[in-house]
């Protein structure tokens, strides 16, 4: 995994559970089908793992405020 994988995840993550408010395997996957269908260039995937705090430890999340 890349830091750019895990910058990326913890953006999708938080816009997630943001918008959505209800983290569950399912409505992640159909998050990634919507996600998908914003650029086909880009492959999305997703993980089901839970990460600990010393596993992210070693990235810094990118932020983008859209407001």
């Amino acid at each position: 995994m890349t830091k750019a994988m895990v910058n990326c995840w913890i953006c999708l993550a938080t816009l997630y559970s943001h918008r959505m408010m209800l983290v569950r395997a399912g409505h992640l996957f159909m998050f990634n089908s919507k996600l998908q269908e914003l650029n086909n260039a880009v492959v999305v995937t997703s993980l089901t793992i839970k990460f600990t705090k010393e596993q992210l430890s070693g990235f810094e999340p990118s932020w983008a405020d859209t407001s």
